[in-house]
């Protein structure tokens, strides 16, 4: 644990003086970096009876493949509840989490606001309150846009929509789970 704490503070501290040679980006964004790590936080609302709502945090990392093509490798957690009370909890879902890969297009404007979309398809892991937990296929798509103060760093906001296969199984069969995505977070660009 003390390791990550330091890690983090030297990586702090390295990009607190980069920020004060750097100047703010009044123009486009160059996309002079090739790698991007972002880390979005929000909340996932269900969209059907069988999916979480909660609190979701995402790690995303982005590989320039050229131009404005990037591939992206995503990993989300969803800490969901128990929406129905104990006497049916069993039917309610509780936590996700997903592990995705896929593509990301980001157009460049005349501002240094860059919209985005992601496609990306990959594992949904579910973790209900009560019952057996449960792995299957999930499709992510994003949109977004993030506002780049600097070349390597961008603030934002973004919406998702993912689908999945995986859940708690009832009857012997698994059930769709849909989650609407609504976050905020930051990328680093390097």
């Amino acid at each position: 644990m003390n390791c990550r704490v330091a890690a983090a503070a030297l990586l702090l501290m390295a990009t607190a003086g980069t920020a004060r040679a750097d100047e703010f980006l009044r123009g486009p964004h160059p996309f002079l970096k090739d790698n991007a790590l972002a880390i979005v936080g929000g909340y996932g609302l269900a969209a059907g009876s069988d999916s979480p709502s909660g609190v979701r945090a995402v790690l995303d990392y982005g590989y320039r493949v050229g131009g404005s093509l990037w591939f992206d490798l995503r990993m989300g957690y969803l800490s969901g509840s128990c929406k129905s009370g104990p006497s049916t909890c069993g039917a309610a879902p509780g936590d996700a989490a997903e592990v995705l890969a896929g593509v990301t297009g980001k157009l460049r404007m005349s501002l240094p606001v860059v919209p985005y979309g992601t496609l990306a398809a990959g594992v949904l892991y579910s973790f209900p309150d009560q019952g057996a937990r449960a792995a299957g296929p999930a499709l992510r798509a994003a949109i977004g846009a993030r506002y780049f103060l600097y070349d390597w760093l961008g603030l934002g906001l973004e919406a998702a929509f993912l689908v999945g296969r995986a859940g708690r199984q009832v009857s012997g069969e698994a059930r769709w789970s849909q989650t609407l995505d609504l976050g905020a977070g930051a990328e680093f660009q390097f």
